[in-house]
């Protein structure tokens, strides 16, 4: 199994962290294509990314001011993309579209470096490529949800599209098609565009004299995405107790949501009513309408989850019948992860960095040192919480691995 790396960058007086799960740049990663040329957009992009060339020092005969146009042809795109080039510094040119890029796209840019500067002997120019990302997404329904104890039959629900990069709000909501039986149902949409994660609401589902469907219709075509999927959810009739749904939820904590048309008694015994056919022991949380059942340790494996005829709800009634659903708990695929959200921490000794994993035999940990002088260029091509082109800035002071599976206490199949 290969090993994950953290990369960790710091600076004097301050620590900035910046975690790479895939692996870190390095100076042999990145080929030299032309000798005035330090660094160059490359890769996969998001389609919102501006395109950047990095100049050594000393390229400029005239140097330029930050925010100074580039002169026109310098950077020629194909297929051809309109926008503006300007200088960020003295040494660095940032192309920003006009539009976005087009998604799924590879795109050859031609910098024509003659038309700025003397290149004496060297090339008169250089081709380098990059692309955009492929867009996909993949959802989550959270289910009917009761309002209240009081109300009843009347529900909503909740879900999350989260997708590969940037998608307009309105090809967002062209990704699902909500139809009913008992007419049209309006779905609000909330965005986070930084976490490319979308959400979204439905209000006012009304219980009827009988049971009907709601279709959640997907269909990626709009983003250039071969993808669609029907999934059905039903309304139970009014006055009617019952299962709704049930669902594994693997993360952050491994448990099963079920789903029931009325608010449930967390004052009774739930262990008489819940069981896995493995006989594992398990604890609970009652939310109105919906019971999770948690493993006492995470499992892998199909089986059988029993509710128990009798189970009450807030009001008295009870379960008509024995329920036996079958129910699959998958291992997590590998991962690892940095805890809490700062990155900044204070040069100071004692300080610990905290990280999580699971399924990994062991991490490898890199940590760059940026000097004082280098931290504006640093921040020319990252985010605080990035770490590209590390060695432009910084230096590997740090290069150790270390043995999670050493502690034969710990479960690594689960996060640590």
């Amino acid at each position: 199994m290969s090993k994950p790396k953290l990369c960790l960058a710091s600076f004097l007086a301050c620590i900035i962290v910046a975690a790479s799960f895939f692996g870190c740049k390095s100076k042999k990663e990145t080929e030299t294509e032309h000798p005035l040329v330090v660094a160059y957009t490359s890769g996969v992009i998001s389609i919102l990314s501006p395109v950047r060339v990095v100049l050594t020092d000393d390229a400029m005969k005239e140097t330029p001011q930050a925010g100074d146009p580039v002169a026109d042809g310098v950077l020629k795109f194909s297929p051809s993309v309109a926008g503006k080039a300007v200088w960020l510094n003295e040494n660095t040119i940032e192309f920003v579209p006009d539009a976005p890029f087009e998604s799924g796209k590879e795109y050859t840019v031609k910098f024509q470096i003659s038309k700025i500067t003397d290149v004496g002997d060297a090339p008169k120019s250089f081709t380098f490529t990059i692309n955009t990302i492929i867009p996909t997404f993949y959802y989550q329904l959270d289910g009917l949800s009761l309002y209240n104890r009081t109300t009843a039959n009347l529900y909503y629900m909740t879900g999350t599209v989260t997708a590969s990069d940037f998608i307009p709000t309105e090809k967002v909501k062209n990704l699902l098609t909500v139809k009913s039986g008992k007419g049209n149902l309006n779905i609000k949409w909330e965005h986070d565009y930084a976490q490319n994660q979308h959400f979204f609401r439905i209000d006012s589902i009304k219980a009827a004299q009988d049971r009907y469907d709601i279709k959640f219709i997907w269909n990626g075509s709009g983003i250039g995405y071969s993808f669609d999927s029907e999934e059905t959810v039903t309304v139970p009739a009014e006055g009617e107790f019952g299962l709704i749904d049930m669902q594994v939820i693997h993360t952050p904590e491994q448990y099963v949501q079920c789903t029931f048309s009325e608010p449930i008694d967390e004052k009774q015994k739930l262990i008489n009513y819940f069981s896995l056919s493995n006989k594992a022991n398990l604890r609970f949380a009652v939310d109105l309408n919906i019971v999770k059942v948690y493993p006492a340790s995470r499992e892998v494996g199909t089986y059988n989850l029993t509710i128990e005829k009798g189970l009450k709800t807030t009001t008295g009634k009870k379960l008509a019948e024995t329920i036996v659903r079958e129910v699959v708990f998958e291992q997590l695929k590998p991962s690892v992860k940095f805890v809490g959200k700062g990155v900044i921490l204070p040069n100071s000794s004692g300080l610990h960095i905290t990280f999580q994993a699971v399924n990994y035999q062991a991490v490898d940990v890199e940590v760059y040192r940026i000097y004082e002088s280098n931290i504006l260029q640093f921040l020319q091509i990252n985010r605080l919480d990035d770490s590209d082109e590390m060695y432009r800035v910084g230096k590997t002071i740090v290069n150790t691995r270390i043995n999670l599976a050493e502690k034969k206490a710990v479960n690594l199949t689960t996060w640590n």
